[in-house]
């Protein structure tokens, strides 16, 4: 079963937020910096933890927030000049 999520990171290092930001923007919608919109399986959610967790440095913070229909349903998401509609 899909599920949506909103996920954000904090990461130092340039290289590394670089990495994780250009992995992101391959399964997710890009909201912000280091802020996405991921819809996906529990399987792939895993993967995706597993991968933050291995390479995270202790001063890393990663946010993998659930989002209920409810809770993004009636959002506005602007990106620039053009709305973003998030449909799961």
């Amino acid at each position: 079963m899909e599920q949506c999520f909103l996920i954000s990171y904090d990461i130092a290092d340039n290289r590394l937020r670089g990495y994780f930001c250009r992995r992101l923007k391959k399964i997710a919608i890009h909201l912000q910096k280091s802020v996405f919109f991921y819809e996906g399986n529990s399987e792939k959610l895993v993967h995706l933890e597993m991968m933050f967790s291995e390479k995270l440095s202790a001063e890393d913070n990663v946010l993998i927030m659930p989002c209920p229909k409810i809770s993004y349903e009636d959002a506005r998401i602007y990106s620039g000049k053009k709305r973003i509609t998030i449909v799961c």
